[in-house]
């Protein structure tokens, strides 16, 4: 039997940024693999300027009200989305002698997106709608479970100033998804991510009164204010 996390109690997780720049560069793709479906950062190297996320288990309470902050979901589009899966999976390419056989990932995403583009306008809008639904549910997630992020060149920041003045997008996309997606296991399963040997327990939170500068930040923020262009950095307390 797997025993559910107490959130309230539950220890503080770091985890390495799989999209990380300096993760991907340090790590062959079969660590990166592992690391993907596993959660388990053992399975990385992790140098010292990687990205790491610190997080924590949500109650049950906490994942509902990060859910309904992403506002109201449309059925149809759930179930456009399910019946999209279910085509994907079923889907065969007749070769020559008849035969048939498992796409490739390309043949896969043309057989798809041609079945989405020939999707009725009410069910290809609310297709769409659930997709946007999903989004901000995954990031009103991440949000929540996010305790700090811990930057190269911002030092320790929170995750509205990581999201707010990080310029790679991608990078601000992997910690939404992977987050979430960590969030949901942790929460639903009872499942740990197997986190750094120096994750911590009990109370770490960011110290907004007396924030420190780490090195040069402007190369990888954007679109901030003055004094949080200068200023992005926090100190950790425990």
């Amino acid at each position: 039997m797997i025993a559910v996390l107490d959130a309230a109690n539950a220890p503080h997780i770091r985890l390495p940024l799989w999209a990380d720049p300096a993760i991907q560069e340090a790590n062959d793709k079969e660590a990166l693999s592992a690391y993907e479906d596993t959660g388990d950062a053992a399975a990385l190297h992790v140098p010292d300027d990687a990205t790491i996320v610190t997080i924590r288990a949500l109650s049950a309470a906490q994942m509902g009200v990060a859910e309904r902050a992403a506002g109201r979901r449309t059925q149809l589009g759930a179930v456009m989305h399910l019946r999209r899966d279910k085509y994907a999976e079923d889907f065969r390419v007749v070769d020559e002698n008849g035969d048939e056989r498992k796409p490739t990932p390309d043949e896969e995403l043309s057989a798809v997106s041609t079945w989405i583009d020939d999707l009725c306008d009410s069910d290809y809008a609310a297709f769409v709608a659930f997709s946007e639904w999903y989004s901000r549910q995954n990031y009103e997630l991440a949000k929540a479970a996010t305790v700090c992020i811990t930057h190269s060149e911002m030092g320790v920041v929170s995750f509205e100033r990581f999201m707010d003045c990080v310029v790679d997008r991608r990078l601000k996309e992997s910690l939404i998804a992977e987050v979430s997606y960590r969030a949901k296991a942790h929460a639903g399963l009872g499942i740990r991510p197997k986190g750094l040997s120096n994750s911590v327990s009990g109370s770490v939170k960011l110290n907004g009164s007396a924030p420190k500068v780490t090195g040069n930040v402007m190369g990888a923020m954007t679109d901030c204010d003055d004094n949080a262009a200068i200023v992005a950095a926090a100190s950790l307390t425990i």
